[in-house]
């Protein structure tokens, strides 16, 4: 079995195979100018948004099939049945090495190993016809790999300890050249028996189980950090705190300690019946209304309340509206991923952790569908709602030109294209190309 070796070489894209053993032999030793080490180490000191140019360094290795490189691109030559499954965003070493673990406990195994920026680790799974055979041609071999890769994924996930990040299961799907002298190679494994599909399968409806959140404050407000959680119901609570003394005290002077006494008490009533922590309660009304010197006597006014007081985190401080606006946020951030195409005036969709890879307008069925499945969580929402909420700004702006452009390879490979292109055009003018460059 070969795989395909894919490099960018100053704008120039070479293509060769290598048999899959030698492969594996090459991944356990790295070279003299150690580039997989030398991304690694610049991986610790990069921002999350900037782009490594040791990255490209490295070639591809397309595991799926065997390519060559033709005059209209690449073109499939033997299919080799191999799945490639990827589990990402791994904290350390002993993560890695628990899901390589994990993996290698499974006869199916083909290899796995770590992957070139030390934080993931790649699965290597054999598929096969129940006679032994592969497709030959490359319709086929994409239909084929489309159903392996979801066989794969249910096959692997309830053994591993963290999550596949599903990816698009294309002939194409490639990881870079990595090292890792630990990596896990089997070339007898189990191969996994599949009869030859028909059509490419369709996208699964996504469901899932709302698990109950055992931390007051974060049931409250699904999807935030603790610090913007705890922060927001502090000063929902506050401003209730406001508002029920100056109803009772029209005078109350907000900057006097005598007055300020009876807020505070209200303020902590209202934290601990929402849920928040009496250290967090004591260490935010501190920042609002005393300096250290009086630390001790907001310490023991909290304390007294949230000793006295009964029903922890039975009551939310938000207003229905808020807390309506709120998890309906977090449920659409959590459940799809939106965009307003400007090309074609259309808010476009896909569901997340679903092998739904595609962007797809968004119709009356599919806002539906998307009512239907809040109100099965407990939300309140309507049609109308959702209606709203896509016609809003919470919709990020795409443009599909402008996407393509960046995501164009910049890099200038040193052919004069313009005048080429200016010399196309017939013209009397000697001077007509060299116009384009005043």
């Amino acid at each position: 079995m070969k795989v395909t070796l894919m490099r960018e070489n100053g704008g120039a894209t070479t293509m060769r195979t290598l048999d899959a053993d030698l492969q594996m032999k090459a991944m356990m030793h790295e070279t003299k100018a150690q580039p997989v080490s030398n991304l690694r180490m610049s991986i610790r000191y990069a921002s999350p948004d900037s782009q490594l140019e040791g990255v490209e360094k490295l070639s591809k290795i397309i595991p799926a099939a065997a390519f060559r490189k033709t005059p209209n691109g690449m073109q499939m030559t033997e299919y080799n049945g191999v799945v490639q499954i990827e589990v990402n965003h791994l904290a350390n070493q002993v993560e890695v090495n628990l899901v390589k673990q994990e993996a290698s406990e499974l006869s199916q195994t083909f290899a796995a190993f770590m992957g070139s920026g030390a934080h993931s680790v790649k699965i290597w799974i054999r598929f096969t016809r129940p006679d032994n055979s592969l497709p030959t041609t490359r319709e086929e071999a994409e239909i084929f790999q489309a159903h392996a890769y979801r066989k794969a994924v249910s096959l692997y996930q309830p053994v591993l300890s963290y999550p596949i990040e599903l990816k698009n299961p294309t002939l194409e799907q490639f990881c870079r050249q990595t090292y890792d002298p630990e990596l896990y190679y089997n070339p007898q494994s189990t191969v996994v028996y599949l009869r030859q599909p028909l059509e490419m399968p369709a996208e699964t409806t996504y469901k899932e189980t709302v698990q109950a959140e055992s931390s007051p404050f974060k049931r409250l407000i699904p999807g935030y950090d603790s610090f913007d959680t705890l922060s927001a119901l502090f000063e929902v609570a506050l401003n209730k705190a406001y508002q029920s003394l100056s109803e009772l005290q029209p005078s109350l002077h907000t900057h006097s300690d005598e007055d300020l006494k009876p807020l505070l008490v209200q303020l902590a009533r209202n934290c601990f019946l929402a849920g928040i922590p009496e250290e967090e309660t004591t260490r935010w009304a501190i920042a609002h209304f005393y300096t250290k010197k009086k630390e001790f006597l907001v310490r023991q006014t909290v304390q007294n309340v949230y000793t006295n007081a009964k029903g922890f985190g039975k009551k939310s401080p938000l207003s229905p509206e808020q807390e309506l606006g709120l998890r309906t946020e977090e449920f659409m951030q959590r459940r799809y991923e939106f965009r307003y195409n400007t090309i074609t005036a259309v808010t476009e969709y896909r569901e997340r952790n679903t092998f739904c890879f595609y962007f797809r307008p968004i119709s009356s069925r599919i806002r539906n569908s998307i009512a239907i499945n809040a109100r099965l969580e407990g939300l309140n929402l309507w049609d109308r709602d959702v209606i709203r909420y896509l016609d809003s700004d919470r919709i990020p702006i795409f443009n599909p030109i402008e996407d393509y452009l960046f995501s164009l390879d910049v890099r200038w490979d040193g052919r004069d294209r313009i005048r080429e292109l200016a010399n196309r055009v017939p013209c009397n003018n000697p001077h007509w190309p060299d116009l384009f460059y005043h």
